[in-house]
This record gives structure tokens, sequence and C-alpha cells, in this order.
């Protein structure tokens, strides 16, 4: 097992040892789908919400899906512009992937997705002042 490996694996644990609502900093190129699929993993494969703002941030995830063999059929895909549809629906997990991407308008949809779901999962590895 790699040192990176390890810390993915902290990582994922801190997370799910926490409250189940926080963001995870996680430094570029240290794996954040990854990260979330350990989470999913030990969560059993929960019905999931997978936000990001752009299509190829989703074909990482998918790259990692099928690398990883994890079975994304719980999982529904969206891009922050497209979030609206689901502010109704009920999931065991949100992950805001590239949180920090999310506008004003988008933050608030979120705010109303995050009434009825309370375990959510930010990744980001750029987290500045200004998007906090």
């Amino acid at each position: 097992m790699s040192l990176r490996d390890i810390r993915q694996q902290e990582y994922a644990n801190k997370w799910l040892e926490s409250n189940r609502y926080s963001i995870l900093l996680l430094s570029p190129r240290m794996g954040k789908c990854n990260v979330g699929i350990r989470i999913m993993r030990k969560m059993n494969n929960p019905h999931t919400l997978l936000c990001f703002p752009d299509e190829k941030i989703k074909k990482s995830w998918m790259d990692d899906f099928e690398k990883f063999d994890f079975d994304a059929s719980n999982v529904r895909f969206t891009t922050y512009l497209s979030l609206h549809k689901y502010v109704n629906i009920s999931f065991e997990l949100i992950i805001c992937d590239e949180i920090h991407a999310t506008s004003e308008n988008q933050i608030n949809v979120l705010k109303e997705l995050f009434l009825i779901n309370n375990r959510v999962l930010g990744l980001t590895g750029t987290l500045a002042d200004n998007t906090r």
C-alpha cells in the first residue's frame, strides 16, 4: 500500500468519523475521487447525488469507478447548473466535487438541497478565503 493510499483512507475515515457534513480540502492530485469511492464503499454504496462543475469531472469519476471496480448504479450525476432538478429528492449522500466552483445561485440551491439531505461531502483542492 502506497503512502497516497494510506492518506486517502485516512481522509475517508476522518469524514466517516465526523458529522458527515463537511468539506475535505485535499491537495491537487491527491485522489479526491478515490477518497469519495472509499467513503461510498464504507457506506455500502449509498443512494448518492454526485455534483460537479463540468463533464470532464464526471469523466474522472467514471474512470475511477471503473479503475477501482465500484458499482455506480446508485449514483446520480449532475452539474451544478442542473442542481435545481434535485431539490426535493432525498439522498443518503451528496458529493459536491470542486465545491469551491459553485456560484452564489448554485450555493442557494445547495442550501435548499441540504434542508432534506444531511450527509454532504464537499471535495476541493483549491479552497481559498474568498471561496470558503
